[in-house]
């Protein structure tokens, strides 16, 4: 299991990010803690545990393509579980041509990697 937690304000949005680039993650991790985010990472749906641990989480961030599962397969989940949760997807590849359909309704916003960390989590936390 690899996971990387980083706590910043008690009062702040909790964001956790799904992504199996551990590079990735740890670039997020240090953007958001210089952010004053609090962002917990966790490199598969697996290393969470339980879906219901989202519960803890404002806003969800999840990789479109990942090793055994992709973003929105994950996010077709959370609308079962919670509605009250912004889930953004992001990828380094051209989802729209990955998809050949628009986004479902479950999901918020798509960002794409190439705007950067820091970016990517200002979008996701200002709906």
């Amino acid at each position: 299991m690899n996971r990387q937690h980083v706590r910043v304000q008690a009062n702040a949005k909790k964001v956790v990010l799904v992504d199996d680039d551990q590079v990735f993650g740890k670039l997020m991790n240090k953007e958001a803690s210089g952010l004053g985010v609090q962002l917990d990472y966790f490199d598969s749906l697996e290393s969470i545990g339980f879906i219901s641990k989202l519960k803890d989480y404002d806003i969800i961030i999840v990789d479109f393509m990942m090793e055994h599962i992709n973003g929105i397969e994950i996010a077709a989940y959370i609308p079962s579980f919670f509605q009250d949760k912004r889930l953004v997807l992001i990828s380094n590849t051209h989802l729209e041509t990955e998809l050949n359909q628009p986004l479902p309704d479950y999901i918020d916003e798509f960002v794409h990697k190439k705007v950067g960390t820091k970016e990517i989590i200002n979008r996701a936390l200002n709906h």
